[in-house]
């Protein structure tokens, strides 16, 4: 698992890529919440996450609740197929914002950032 993350003028976007399970999923969450610290708005790029398991769905979760508690916007978007049922069996595409692409998630950041 690796996060690399692009501060822009109101948010941030995070590339994930690689697997996120029960041995890096505390790790995830640390880089997630770290986030919020200098951003309220986030983009989390799913595209290069190969697998997820419930504990990095709990990640997610963690981050998102985050991102409540300030007011702020957390995006998820880019999801590989395999990750996108994942997220919609577990209900995350309705307690979540998931969009298909990139593109959709920079413009949801920052018409929230005005």
């Amino acid at each position: 698992m690796e996060l690399i993350s692009d501060v822009k003028d109101n948010f941030i976007i995070a590339k994930a890529s690689g697997k996120i399970d029960a041995t890096n999923a505390g790790e995830f969450t640390e880089l997630l919440l770290d986030l919020f610290k200098n951003k309220n708005r986030v983009v989390l790029d799913f595209e290069k996450v190969d697998y997820v398991s419930s504990a990095g769905l709990r990640s997610v979760l963690i981050a998102a609740k985050e991102a409540q508690s300030r007011n702020g916007v957390f995006v998820i978007c880019s999801l590989q197929e395999q990750i996108y049922e994942i997220f919609e069996m577990t209900g995350f595409t309705e307690m979540l914002k998931v969009v298909s692409s990139t593109d959709e998630a920079v413009k949801i950041a920052e018409d929230t950032a005005n």
